[in-house]
């Protein structure tokens, strides 16, 4: 990563792995919610070309995005600062991303 030092630097890694299914439901394997059809992401059973295709296409929109996501970070940061402090906020922006980052999401027939 290079010599440390006090001038900030900034580094993207992206790390994937592809679940093939998510869920097992009452006895049926679900495929993850991201696998659903009608997306136009690759459909493979060994899923390391979907994965690649989905890793490629994050990296390029994280790209794009990323002054929308820190506003939204800074706006956040500042409304729950307002609201219990900075250790406040902090607790809460740890929290949200680990909530988010931390589900399962699964397709199932449509009921009947």
């Amino acid at each position: 990563l290079g010599h440390v030092s006090a001038t900030p630097v900034t580094r993207f890694v992206s790390l994937a792995y592809n679940d093939v299914y998510s869920v097992m439901l009452d006895g049926a394997l679900l495929k993850p919610y991201w696998r659903r059809s009608g997306t136009g992401i690759p459909d493979e059973e060994s899923g390391v070309r979907a994965t690649a295709w989905l890793v490629e296409l994050a990296s390029t929109l994280f790209a794009q995005r990323r002054a929308d996501f820190q506003a939204y970070d800074a706006k956040f940061i500042v409304n729950f600062t307002s609201i219990g402090g900075e250790p406040y906020a902090l607790a809460c922006a740890l929290s949200y991303r680990q909530t988010l980052g931390m589900n399962k999401l699964a397709v199932t027939a449509p009921a009947n």
